[in-house]
Protein backbone atom coordinates (compact mmCIF):
# COMPACT_ATOMS: atom_id res chain seq x y z
CA UNK A 1 0.00 0.00 0.00
CA UNK A 2 1.14 3.37 -0.69
CA UNK A 3 0.17 4.79 2.53
CA UNK A 4 2.91 2.88 4.06
CA UNK A 5 5.19 4.49 2.13
CA UNK A 6 4.35 7.89 3.23
CA UNK A 7 7.74 10.44 4.08
CA UNK A 8 6.11 13.05 5.22
CA UNK A 9 2.38 15.10 5.41
CA UNK A 10 1.62 18.59 6.79
CA UNK A 11 -1.37 20.44 6.05
CA UNK A 12 -0.21 21.29 2.29
CA UNK A 13 2.49 18.52 1.08
CA UNK A 14 2.67 14.77 1.37
CA UNK A 15 6.26 12.87 0.35
CA UNK A 16 6.41 9.30 -0.42
CA UNK A 17 8.52 7.30 -1.13
CA UNK A 18 8.62 5.95 -4.98
CA UNK A 19 9.86 2.03 -5.34
CA UNK A 20 12.26 0.99 -8.28
CA UNK A 21 10.64 0.54 -11.98
CA UNK A 22 6.85 2.11 -10.90
CA UNK A 23 6.26 5.24 -13.50
CA UNK A 24 4.74 8.02 -12.69
CA UNK A 25 2.19 7.41 -15.88
CA UNK A 26 2.53 5.46 -19.52
CA UNK A 27 2.98 2.31 -18.07
CA UNK A 28 1.22 -0.96 -19.72
CA UNK A 29 -1.68 -2.30 -18.33
CA UNK A 30 -1.53 -4.26 -15.31
CA UNK A 31 1.66 -2.73 -14.34
CA UNK A 32 2.13 -0.23 -11.27
CA UNK A 33 1.75 2.93 -12.18
CA UNK A 34 1.78 6.03 -9.88
CA UNK A 35 -0.77 8.49 -11.32
CA UNK A 36 -3.11 5.57 -11.25
CA UNK A 37 -2.67 5.23 -7.40
CA UNK A 38 -3.31 8.77 -6.28
CA UNK A 39 -6.92 8.99 -5.97
CA UNK A 40 -7.08 6.13 -3.61
CA UNK A 41 -3.76 7.56 -1.53
CA UNK A 42 -5.69 11.07 -1.61
CA UNK A 43 -8.57 9.69 0.09
CA UNK A 44 -6.53 8.19 2.95
CA UNK A 45 -4.49 10.79 3.76
CA UNK A 46 -6.10 13.66 2.14
CA UNK A 47 -9.92 13.50 2.27
CA UNK A 48 -10.80 16.87 2.57
CA UNK A 49 -9.36 18.07 -0.74
CA UNK A 50 -9.95 14.32 -2.51
CA UNK A 51 -7.00 14.96 -4.50
CA UNK A 52 -3.19 15.59 -4.93
CA UNK A 53 -1.22 17.48 -7.37
CA UNK A 54 2.06 16.36 -8.58
CA UNK A 55 5.39 18.92 -7.92
CA UNK A 56 8.05 16.90 -9.47
CA UNK A 57 8.41 13.07 -10.46
CA UNK A 58 11.68 10.85 -10.88
CA UNK A 59 12.71 8.94 -13.93
CA UNK A 60 11.36 5.49 -13.80
CA UNK A 61 14.26 3.70 -12.29
CA UNK A 62 15.22 6.23 -10.01
CA UNK A 63 13.86 5.40 -6.16
CA UNK A 64 12.93 7.89 -3.56
CA UNK A 65 11.10 11.10 -2.33
CA UNK A 66 8.32 12.24 -5.00
CA UNK A 67 6.50 15.51 -3.79
CA UNK A 68 2.88 16.47 -3.78
CA UNK A 69 0.57 19.40 -3.27
CA UNK A 70 -3.00 19.42 -1.76
CA UNK A 71 -3.83 22.10 -3.35
CA UNK A 72 -3.08 23.80 -6.65
CA UNK A 73 -1.37 27.13 -4.80
CA UNK A 74 1.09 24.82 -3.24
CA UNK A 75 1.88 22.98 -6.58
CA UNK A 76 2.46 26.16 -8.00
CA UNK A 77 4.56 27.36 -5.41
CA UNK A 78 6.78 24.79 -4.98
CA UNK A 79 7.64 24.46 -8.67
CA UNK A 80 8.35 28.16 -9.38
CA UNK A 81 10.93 26.71 -5.92
CA UNK A 82 12.02 24.51 -8.32
CA UNK A 83 12.23 26.57 -11.38
CA UNK A 84 14.35 29.35 -9.30
CA UNK A 85 16.82 26.84 -7.30
CA UNK A 86 15.24 26.80 -4.27
CA UNK A 87 15.26 23.34 -3.51
CA UNK A 88 18.33 21.32 -2.79
CA UNK A 89 17.62 17.56 -4.22
CA UNK A 90 20.37 15.02 -2.70
CA UNK A 91 20.94 11.87 -4.34
CA UNK A 92 22.71 8.49 -3.54
CA UNK A 93 24.64 7.18 -6.62
CA UNK A 94 26.20 3.77 -6.88
CA UNK A 95 28.72 3.79 -9.86
CA UNK A 96 31.38 2.15 -11.70
CA UNK A 97 34.60 4.04 -11.37
CA UNK A 98 36.34 6.47 -8.93
CA UNK A 99 36.37 10.00 -9.78
CA UNK A 100 39.86 11.79 -9.20
CA UNK A 101 38.81 14.22 -7.26
CA UNK A 102 37.47 13.88 -3.45
CA UNK A 103 34.41 16.08 -4.36
CA UNK A 104 34.00 18.31 -7.45
CA UNK A 105 30.82 20.65 -9.09
CA UNK A 106 30.26 19.80 -12.72
CA UNK A 107 28.70 22.16 -15.03
CA UNK A 108 29.31 20.98 -17.85
CA UNK A 109 26.16 22.65 -20.36
CA UNK A 110 23.90 19.83 -21.77
CA UNK A 111 21.83 19.38 -25.15
CA UNK A 112 18.90 17.54 -25.33
CA UNK A 113 18.46 14.98 -28.27
CA UNK A 114 15.53 13.18 -29.07
CA UNK A 115 14.92 10.56 -31.28
CA UNK A 116 11.43 9.26 -31.40
CA UNK A 117 10.50 7.83 -27.67
CA UNK A 118 14.03 8.15 -26.86
CA UNK A 119 15.80 11.24 -24.80
CA UNK A 120 19.05 11.39 -24.05
CA UNK A 121 21.95 14.27 -23.02
CA UNK A 122 25.02 15.28 -24.22
CA UNK A 123 27.69 17.42 -23.81
CA UNK A 124 27.18 20.94 -26.02
CA UNK A 125 29.96 21.06 -28.80
CA UNK A 126 29.11 25.07 -29.80
CA UNK A 127 27.32 27.47 -27.69
CA UNK A 128 27.23 29.22 -30.33
CA UNK A 129 25.33 27.31 -32.52
CA UNK A 130 23.11 24.69 -30.52
CA UNK A 131 19.87 25.65 -29.68
CA UNK A 132 18.33 24.61 -25.97
CA UNK A 133 21.02 24.41 -23.96
CA UNK A 134 20.97 23.75 -20.21
CA UNK A 135 23.46 25.56 -17.93
CA UNK A 136 22.97 23.27 -14.83
CA UNK A 137 25.81 22.14 -11.91
CA UNK A 138 25.50 18.77 -10.17
CA UNK A 139 28.02 19.01 -6.82
CA UNK A 140 29.32 15.24 -5.65
CA UNK A 141 31.42 14.31 -3.20
CA UNK A 142 32.94 10.30 -2.65
CA UNK A 143 31.02 8.68 0.63
CA UNK A 144 32.42 5.80 -0.02
CA UNK A 145 34.73 3.49 -2.42
CA UNK A 146 37.17 0.68 -2.35
CA UNK A 147 38.82 -2.11 -4.38
CA UNK A 148 35.84 -3.20 -6.65
CA UNK A 149 36.07 -0.06 -8.80
CA UNK A 150 32.69 0.77 -7.22
CA UNK A 151 32.00 4.01 -5.79
CA UNK A 152 28.98 5.64 -3.24
CA UNK A 153 28.60 8.97 -4.46
CA UNK A 154 26.22 11.71 -2.63
CA UNK A 155 25.16 13.95 -5.40
CA UNK A 156 23.50 17.31 -5.79
CA UNK A 157 21.23 19.62 -7.50
CA UNK A 158 18.74 22.63 -7.18
CA UNK A 159 17.93 23.98 -10.64
CA UNK A 160 17.81 20.58 -13.07
CA UNK A 161 16.68 18.46 -15.70
CA UNK A 162 16.02 14.51 -16.18
CA UNK A 163 18.70 12.60 -16.46
CA UNK A 164 21.55 15.47 -15.28
CA UNK A 165 23.43 13.53 -12.66
CA UNK A 166 23.59 10.57 -14.79
CA UNK A 167 25.01 12.48 -17.56
CA UNK A 168 26.94 15.10 -15.59
CA UNK A 169 28.81 11.83 -13.70
CA UNK A 170 29.49 10.02 -16.73
CA UNK A 171 30.81 13.10 -19.29
CA UNK A 172 32.39 15.02 -16.36
CA UNK A 173 33.49 12.64 -13.71
CA UNK A 174 34.14 9.51 -15.94
CA UNK A 175 31.87 6.97 -13.61
CA UNK A 176 28.89 5.71 -14.48
CA UNK A 177 25.71 4.64 -12.57
CA UNK A 178 26.15 0.50 -12.27
CA UNK A 179 23.09 -0.50 -14.58
CA UNK A 180 22.84 2.38 -16.39
CA UNK A 181 23.27 1.65 -20.48
CA UNK A 182 21.98 4.86 -21.58
CA UNK A 183 25.25 6.41 -20.20
CA UNK A 184 28.03 3.81 -20.43
CA UNK A 185 30.45 5.81 -22.72
CA UNK A 186 32.41 2.86 -23.77
CA UNK A 187 29.91 0.72 -24.54
CA UNK A 188 26.18 2.29 -25.93
CA UNK A 189 23.45 0.32 -25.21
CA UNK A 190 25.32 -2.21 -22.31
CA UNK A 191 25.42 -1.62 -18.81
CA UNK A 192 29.05 -1.23 -17.44
CA UNK A 193 30.92 -4.16 -16.56
CA UNK A 194 32.02 -4.09 -12.85
CA UNK A 195 35.14 -5.63 -11.86
CA UNK A 196 36.08 -9.47 -10.91
CA UNK A 197 36.03 -8.47 -7.80
CA UNK A 198 32.33 -6.97 -7.12
CA UNK A 199 31.40 -9.96 -9.48
CA UNK A 200 32.55 -12.27 -7.10
CA UNK A 201 30.98 -10.39 -3.65
CA UNK A 202 28.09 -9.65 -5.36
CA UNK A 203 27.54 -13.79 -6.16
CA UNK A 204 27.69 -13.03 -10.24
CA UNK A 205 28.35 -15.14 -13.25
CA UNK A 206 30.14 -13.32 -15.91
CA UNK A 207 27.44 -12.27 -17.97
CA UNK A 208 24.70 -11.17 -14.84
CA UNK A 209 26.33 -7.46 -14.63
CA UNK A 210 23.91 -6.65 -17.08
CA UNK A 211 20.56 -7.71 -15.24
CA UNK A 212 21.72 -5.05 -12.35
CA UNK A 213 19.54 -2.22 -11.62
CA UNK A 214 20.38 1.37 -11.72
CA UNK A 215 21.24 2.43 -8.17
CA UNK A 216 20.22 5.72 -7.91
CA UNK A 217 18.06 7.14 -5.05
CA UNK A 218 17.03 10.87 -3.93
CA UNK A 219 17.49 10.19 -0.21
CA UNK A 220 16.95 13.96 0.79
CA UNK A 221 14.81 17.21 -0.16
CA UNK A 222 15.21 20.62 1.31
CA UNK A 223 11.84 22.65 0.72
CA UNK A 224 11.10 25.97 1.29
CA UNK A 225 8.11 26.61 3.54
CA UNK A 226 7.33 29.75 1.26
CA UNK A 227 8.68 32.40 -0.65
CA UNK A 228 12.41 33.29 -1.19
CA UNK A 229 14.25 33.46 2.47
CA UNK A 230 11.63 31.28 4.63
CA UNK A 231 12.71 28.39 6.45
CA UNK A 232 13.42 24.76 4.95
CA UNK A 233 11.36 21.18 5.33
CA UNK A 234 13.75 18.26 5.75
CA UNK A 235 12.75 14.85 3.74
CA UNK A 236 14.44 11.85 4.15
CA UNK A 237 13.79 8.49 2.51
CA UNK A 238 16.34 5.38 3.57
CA UNK A 239 17.74 3.46 0.80
CA UNK A 240 15.67 0.35 -0.71
CA UNK A 241 16.67 -2.74 0.75
CA UNK A 242 18.35 -3.94 -2.50
CA UNK A 243 20.36 -0.76 -2.57
CA UNK A 244 21.31 -1.54 0.69
CA UNK A 245 22.11 -5.37 0.08
CA UNK A 246 24.32 -4.43 -2.43
CA UNK A 247 26.41 -1.46 -0.58
CA UNK A 248 26.62 -4.32 2.01
CA UNK A 249 28.00 -7.07 -0.46
CA UNK A 250 30.77 -5.02 -2.02
CA UNK A 251 31.75 -3.48 1.36
CA UNK A 252 30.81 0.20 0.51
CA UNK A 253 28.32 0.96 3.36
CA UNK A 254 29.53 4.07 4.79
CA UNK A 255 32.47 4.11 7.43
Amino acid sequence: MMTERVLYEDESIVAIDKPYQMAYSGAKSGQAQLDRLLTRLAQRIAPESGKLHVVRTLDKQTTGIVLFAKNLERQAQLRDAYEEGRVEQRYRCLVKGIPDEEKAKISIPLVKLIKGRDMHLEPVKNPRTELNVYNVSTEYHIVNSNSTNCALLGATVSKDISHQIRAHLSYGAGCTLIGDKKYNLKDRNVPPRISPTAMTRLNLKPNQFRHLPMFMHLNQLLIPRGGPGSKYISIRAPVPHAFYYVLNKLRLLKK
